[in-house]
């Protein structure tokens, strides 16, 4: 563990998980899918396991900042407003995904 934090802090969440859910997700054949950043990553699997569902929310709070950062980079070609633009962005959208 202190290797994997180098010095930051880490914190653990748990997430509720239907024991059912993980022994079939266990003893289920393992996929012959092959990773893929967008559409089947580690976050992906584990959410699949604990939640049921497929999801990746550092995937969308950083396609959600660049989004933002690309439209006031179009807008005010100016590198402080895209750089602040990104960080509200996946902000905005982090702060979405914990309140549901």
């Amino acid at each position: 563990l202190e290797e994997f934090a180098d010095g930051k802090r880490v914190t653990l969440v748990r997430a509720a998980c239907d024991e059912s859910r993980h022994r079939a997700a266990s003893a289920a054949p393992r996929s012959d899918r092959r990773y893929n950043l967008f559409t089947h990553n580690c976050e992906h699997t584990a959410s699949r396991v604990t939640l049921g569902r497929a999801e990746s929310p550092q995937l969308r709070g950083w396609v959600a900042g660049i989004g933002v950062a690309a439209l006031a980079f179009v807008v005010t070609r100016h590198p402080g407003l895209t750089a602040a633009s990104f960080a509200l962005g996946r902000r905005l959208v982090e702060g979405a995904s914990t309140r549901a």
